[in-house]
Protein backbone atom coordinates (compact mmCIF):
# COMPACT_ATOMS: atom_id res chain seq x y z
CA UNK A 1 0.00 0.00 0.00
CA UNK A 2 2.80 2.69 0.96
CA UNK A 3 4.28 1.95 -2.92
CA UNK A 4 1.06 2.41 -4.51
CA UNK A 5 0.67 5.53 -2.21
CA UNK A 6 3.83 7.11 -3.42
CA UNK A 7 2.66 5.62 -7.03
CA UNK A 8 -0.56 7.48 -6.45
CA UNK A 9 1.00 10.63 -5.32
CA UNK A 10 3.76 10.68 -8.11
CA UNK A 11 0.86 9.92 -10.90
CA UNK A 12 -1.13 12.67 -9.39
CA UNK A 13 1.13 15.19 -9.51
CA UNK A 14 2.53 14.39 -12.75
CA UNK A 15 -0.97 14.66 -14.69
CA UNK A 16 -1.76 17.66 -13.14
CA UNK A 17 1.62 19.02 -14.06
CA UNK A 18 1.03 18.21 -17.34
CA UNK A 19 -2.62 19.63 -17.33
CA UNK A 20 -1.86 22.60 -16.45
CA UNK A 21 1.64 23.07 -18.94
CA UNK A 22 -0.70 21.90 -21.59
CA UNK A 23 -4.31 23.54 -20.97
CA UNK A 24 -3.19 26.36 -18.91
CA UNK A 25 -5.95 26.22 -16.71
CA UNK A 26 -5.46 28.99 -14.22
CA UNK A 27 -7.24 28.35 -10.47
CA UNK A 28 -6.74 29.27 -7.47
CA UNK A 29 -3.95 27.55 -5.22
CA UNK A 30 -7.02 25.91 -2.90
CA UNK A 31 -9.09 24.29 -5.88
CA UNK A 32 -5.38 22.88 -7.08
CA UNK A 33 -5.09 21.37 -3.65
CA UNK A 34 -7.95 19.92 -3.66
CA UNK A 35 -7.79 18.85 -6.78
CA UNK A 36 -4.87 16.84 -5.75
CA UNK A 37 -6.01 15.64 -3.17
CA UNK A 38 -8.97 14.03 -4.36
CA UNK A 39 -7.66 12.73 -7.29
CA UNK A 40 -4.89 11.06 -5.39
CA UNK A 41 -7.19 9.59 -3.50
CA UNK A 42 -9.25 8.51 -6.18
CA UNK A 43 -5.75 6.94 -7.77
CA UNK A 44 -5.67 4.73 -4.12
CA UNK A 45 -9.05 3.69 -4.09
CA UNK A 46 -8.89 2.26 -7.44
CA UNK A 47 -5.44 0.76 -6.39
CA UNK A 48 -7.42 -0.64 -3.95
CA UNK A 49 -9.74 -2.34 -6.15
CA UNK A 50 -7.56 -3.80 -7.74
CA UNK A 51 -5.84 -5.13 -4.94
CA UNK A 52 -8.81 -6.68 -3.54
CA UNK A 53 -9.20 -8.47 -6.76
CA UNK A 54 -5.61 -9.87 -6.53
CA UNK A 55 -6.45 -11.22 -3.41
CA UNK A 56 -9.09 -13.00 -4.77
CA UNK A 57 -7.97 -14.05 -7.91
CA UNK A 58 -6.96 -17.79 -8.37
CA UNK A 59 -5.18 -17.06 -11.15
CA UNK A 60 -3.71 -14.22 -12.83
CA UNK A 61 -5.92 -14.67 -15.78
CA UNK A 62 -8.54 -14.52 -13.30
CA UNK A 63 -7.79 -11.29 -12.25
CA UNK A 64 -7.70 -9.66 -16.14
CA UNK A 65 -11.07 -11.27 -16.35
CA UNK A 66 -12.33 -9.54 -13.27
CA UNK A 67 -10.74 -6.31 -14.37
CA UNK A 68 -13.21 -5.10 -17.13
CA UNK A 69 -16.20 -6.64 -15.20
CA UNK A 70 -15.89 -4.00 -12.30
CA UNK A 71 -14.50 -1.16 -14.89
CA UNK A 72 -17.62 -1.17 -17.20
CA UNK A 73 -19.76 0.03 -14.40
CA UNK A 74 -17.44 2.30 -13.37
CA UNK A 75 -18.28 3.86 -16.58
CA UNK A 76 -21.64 2.72 -17.26
CA UNK A 77 -23.23 3.98 -14.02
CA UNK A 78 -22.03 7.78 -14.32
CA UNK A 79 -23.88 10.64 -14.48
CA UNK A 80 -22.63 11.42 -17.62
CA UNK A 81 -23.05 8.06 -19.48
CA UNK A 82 -26.94 8.20 -17.49
CA UNK A 83 -27.81 11.86 -17.83
CA UNK A 84 -31.14 11.86 -16.99
CA UNK A 85 -31.67 8.40 -15.80
CA UNK A 86 -29.28 8.68 -12.86
CA UNK A 87 -32.12 9.73 -10.80
CA UNK A 88 -34.02 6.54 -11.11
CA UNK A 89 -33.53 4.76 -7.93
CA UNK A 90 -31.75 1.37 -9.47
CA UNK A 91 -28.97 3.59 -11.19
CA UNK A 92 -28.63 6.15 -8.49
CA UNK A 93 -27.56 3.46 -5.92
CA UNK A 94 -25.33 1.73 -8.33
CA UNK A 95 -23.79 5.02 -8.50
CA UNK A 96 -23.04 5.77 -5.60
CA UNK A 97 -21.05 2.54 -5.38
CA UNK A 98 -18.48 3.74 -8.24
CA UNK A 99 -15.31 5.53 -7.49
CA UNK A 100 -16.05 7.74 -10.15
CA UNK A 101 -19.17 9.35 -8.65
CA UNK A 102 -17.65 10.74 -5.82
CA UNK A 103 -14.39 11.75 -7.91
CA UNK A 104 -16.48 13.70 -10.84
CA UNK A 105 -19.31 15.49 -7.82
CA UNK A 106 -16.01 16.15 -6.06
CA UNK A 107 -14.58 18.09 -8.82
CA UNK A 108 -17.56 19.46 -10.32
CA UNK A 109 -17.94 21.45 -7.35
CA UNK A 110 -14.45 22.61 -7.33
CA UNK A 111 -14.90 24.02 -10.59
CA UNK A 112 -18.54 25.08 -10.94
CA UNK A 113 -19.32 26.00 -7.44
CA UNK A 114 -15.83 27.27 -6.00
CA UNK A 115 -15.17 25.06 -3.09
CA UNK A 116 -18.19 23.89 -1.01
CA UNK A 117 -16.96 22.17 1.45
CA UNK A 118 -19.70 19.66 2.77
CA UNK A 119 -19.70 18.15 -1.04
CA UNK A 120 -15.75 17.86 -0.40
CA UNK A 121 -16.29 16.10 2.79
CA UNK A 122 -18.95 14.06 1.49
CA UNK A 123 -16.52 12.78 -1.49
CA UNK A 124 -13.34 12.21 0.77
CA UNK A 125 -15.32 10.27 2.94
CA UNK A 126 -16.96 8.23 0.39
CA UNK A 127 -13.61 7.86 -1.19
CA UNK A 128 -11.52 6.91 1.82
CA UNK A 129 -14.48 4.50 2.79
CA UNK A 130 -14.29 2.79 0.12
CA UNK A 131 -10.78 2.53 0.32
CA UNK A 132 -11.16 1.20 3.50
CA UNK A 133 -13.32 -1.41 2.44
CA UNK A 134 -11.19 -2.33 -0.49
CA UNK A 135 -8.37 -3.06 1.75
CA UNK A 136 -10.46 -5.07 4.27
CA UNK A 137 -11.91 -7.11 2.14
CA UNK A 138 -8.70 -8.03 0.77
CA UNK A 139 -7.20 -8.84 3.88
CA UNK A 140 -9.95 -11.24 4.40
CA UNK A 141 -8.98 -12.95 0.96
CA UNK A 142 -8.12 -16.73 1.78
CA UNK A 143 -4.52 -17.36 1.90
CA UNK A 144 -4.62 -19.93 -0.80
CA UNK A 145 -5.47 -17.08 -3.74
CA UNK A 146 -2.61 -16.08 -6.13
CA UNK A 147 -1.63 -12.42 -5.55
Amino acid sequence: VAVLSAAAIAQTLLLLFVQGRMMHMGSPILDSIFRFFILALANLTAAGLGLAVSCFARTSYGAVVAVPILLIPQVLFSRIILQGNADNPLPSILEKLTITKWTYESLLSLRFDGLLWLTQLKCFSALSLGLAAFLALGAQAPTSAVA
